[in-house]
Parts: structure tokens; sequence; C-alpha cells
């Protein structure tokens, strides 16, 4: 059946939360389909032109074989956007630390993709001298406490360098400790 691969890699991607492997294996046979049926689409349109207009079946043929073909190309770009969206949206939670997360399940295209979003990012909050990647949600209030669920080392707060060792509480300025909380590092206590 025509567009099987293309729908495949859609279904693949919508099971998943997060970014599941590359599969280049699966765009090759996308790419592969869609040669495939352009050829018997280019020699109806060539040799079969004048009939075309007279002989319902061959337009129809046609028609078919060339919708097969957009249908595959806007599922591989579906994916491929669906993807670099999800990077998008993985680097502003997780921080620019993304990378390390997402290394191998991205392609090369991709990991060249959030290099330099991660270096847009960051050139544009040092010209606006504001740290974007501060707060997701407005903030409720300006200290939280904080349990600490994996060795973080120390952070530096305004008050002095806070070591945050495993099973330690802290009250702290939410802005300082904003991306470990998104990384799972740290769990707020509400």
């Amino acid at each position: 059946m025509h567009t099987t691969f293309a729908s495949q890699l859609l279904e693949e991607l919508r099971k998943t939360k997060w970014l599941p492997p590359y599969r280049d294996g699966g765009l090759r046979q996308v790419a592969a389909e869609i040669k495939e049926l352009l050829e018997p689409f280019l020699e109806i349109m060539q040799s079969r032109r004048s009939e075309i207009r007279t002989n319902k079946s061959y337009a129809a043929g046609a028609l078919v074989f060339f919708r097969s073909v957009q249908r595959n190309k806007r599922c591989a770009l579906a994916y491929l956007m669906n993807r670099l969206r999800r990077i998008q949206q993985y680097r502003w939670e997780m921080g620019a630390c993304a990378a390390a997360h997402l290394a191998e399940n991205m392609s090369a295209p991709e990991s060249h993709f959030l290099k330099e979003y991660n270096n847009l990012v960051g050139r544009y909050s040092q010209t606006v001298d504001l740290d974007l990647t501060a707060d997701i949600q407005p903030p409720r209030d300006l200290f939280i406490e904080v349990r600490v669920r994996y060795d973080c080392g120390s952070v530096v707060t305004e008050s002095g360098p806070v070591a945050l060792k495993p099973g330690t509480a802290h009250f702290l300025k939410r802005s300082d400790v904003e991306h470990l909380i998104r990384q799972g590092r740290l769990d707020h206590i509400v």
C-alpha cells in the first residue's frame, strides 16, 4: 500500500512522549517509495498525455500516483518538523544541557540544530540581559523549599555557595535552582 512507511514514522512519533530514535532507514524507505511512485506517474504523463483528457482511467491513475507522492512528502516533512519542535520544547524545559539527554536519539543535523539553537538563545539572553529559561511558569514565591534527589555539587546564590547533597532540604531562591528542578535533580516541596 502506498505511504505505509511514512505513516509508520508518524505513528511511532505519536506514540512516544519525548523523542524516539531518529529513523534514517525509515526516511530512506519513504524516499525510495517516492521515487518508485514517480516513475509510473511520469510515464503516464509523458506517453499518455493526449489520452488523459479523453480516458478518465489514465487521469485517475496519474492522480493516485501524484497524491501518493505528495502524501509521502508531507508525512516525511511532518516527521522532521515534529522532531525539531520536540527538541526545542525539550531545550526550554531542560535548559542548555538538553543535548546530553537527547544525543543518542538525534541525527547529526538535529544535533547541529540544537547547538545553534542553544547559541541563539544564549546570545539573545545576553543581549537583553535576561535569563529566558529561568521560569517556565510565573513564580508564586520568590523563595521555595527543595529536596535534593541527586548530588548537584554547589550552587552559587546571592548569599554564597550552597552544597546540594542528596536527601537534604533547602530554602532557596527559585531562579537559582529552577534549572535543577526541571532536570529532575531537585524536588520542589509544596
